[in-house]
């Protein structure tokens, strides 16, 4: 009796492990592959055109995991549109909850571990964000149902997290114990929602196709599949060929310097401009490098346009890129391993 007592809790230890460093699997692989034969609904902003502009071009010539269609947000932010369209899965905005939500009564569990009304990043229209204190805001692909009202705006903003099918973070802050408002290098003042887009959807659709080979069903802890995500989203040898872009809006904490302290493989720091030029012609001759804070953690990551798909996927402590995230990456670089 003891023993399987020790085994189940190594068991939830390994599996909370994981899922601090990866999307969780509450998809099961029949219900991804019930999203592969469906069509994904793209919302079209009302007030971004730059934004419908690249991401219609995106889908129109680079989606190839199901069918698409576009909606206009007006439409897609009706009621009764919502209610007669539940189960359908769409691609939007949105302010984002740690853990699923479950009634329309909403809660937000921030860092400190107090619990409070959950008004989110989006105190006017989205996506321009205004008096911001605690959540996340991420471009996310989730089924219409499971889409709530802010408590405080009466708009339909949030989704739990575990509620996605993926996202790509755009926007992460919190508040401390002191009550300071932290604001990180992805605020859309800085890298705007229109600006991001592309390589989000790059960072989505290479996430969802490095899980198409999967053949896992929901299982006790999810640890399989995490396992299996860790060994298909990296495979760091291949950047040794590459050069590493990395924005120079990405580096409000590091000089360039410290990174070659510790990276020691051919980088390029760009201009925001060249950077988006870079992506929409996707040079076989780079790998991209992503930094975010999101709810999980911190992420840095990896992508190859040659091959469309991660090199590196890593989540790790922190707010900010550093150092030591450097350091890393040039380990696995240099042995292949992450």
């Amino acid at each position: 009796m003891k023993t399987r007592f020790l085994f189940l809790m190594f068991l939830i230890l390994i599996g909370n492990s994981y899922k601090a460093q990866y999307a969780h699997c509450d998809y099961t692989h029949k219900e991804f592959r019930e999203f592969l034969k469906d069509t994904i609904h793209v919302v079209l902003l009302d007030n971004n055109p730059l934004y419908n502009e690249r991401i219609k071009t995106y889908f129109e010539s680079d989606w190839d995991l199901n069918s698409f269609s576009f909606v206009k947000e007006s439409v897609f932010l009706n009621e009764t549109y919502l209610e007669d369209n539940e189960n359908k899965f769409f691609l939007y905005p949105v302010a984002l909850t740690e853990g699923k939500l479950v009634t329309k009564r909403l809660w937000h569990k921030n860092r400190q571990g107090a619990r409070q009304n959950a008004t989110g990043p989006y105190d006017s229209y989205h996506p321009v964000i205004k008096n911001f204190e605690d959540g996340a805001a991420a471009i996310a692909i989730f089924q219409a149902d499971d889409l709530h009202k802010s408590a405080e705006s009466k708009k339909y903003i949030h989704v739990g997290e575990k509620n996605t099918l993926a996202t790509y973070s755009i926007f992460f802050s919190y508040q401390d114990s002191k009550e300071i408002p932290q604001r990180f290098a992805k605020d859309l003042d800085v890298l705007p929602l229109e600006d991001q887009v592309e390589i989000g959807m790059m960072a989505m659709h290479y996430y969802l196709k490095a899980r198409l080979p999967l053949k896992n069903n929901k299982n006790m802890f999810c640890n399989s599949y995490y396992k299996d995500m860790k060994e298909k989203l990296n495979k760091p040898s291949y950047i040794r060929r590459k050069k590493l872009l990395i924005n120079e809006k990405f580096l409000d904490f590091i000089s360039i310097a410290e990174i070659k302290e510790e990276y020691k493989y051919p980088i390029e720091i760009v201009s925001a401009e060249d950077y988006k030029r870079i992506i929409s012609e996707r040079n076989p001759g780079y790998a991209v490098l992503l930094t975010a804070p999101t709810v999980n953690g911190f992420l840095t990551t990896v992508l190859d346009f040659e091959r469309k798909s991660y090199l590196y996927h890593d989540f790790g402590w922190g707010s900010k890129i550093s150092q030591k995230k450097f350091k890393n990456l040039y380990k696995a670089v240099k042995t292949g391993k992450n």
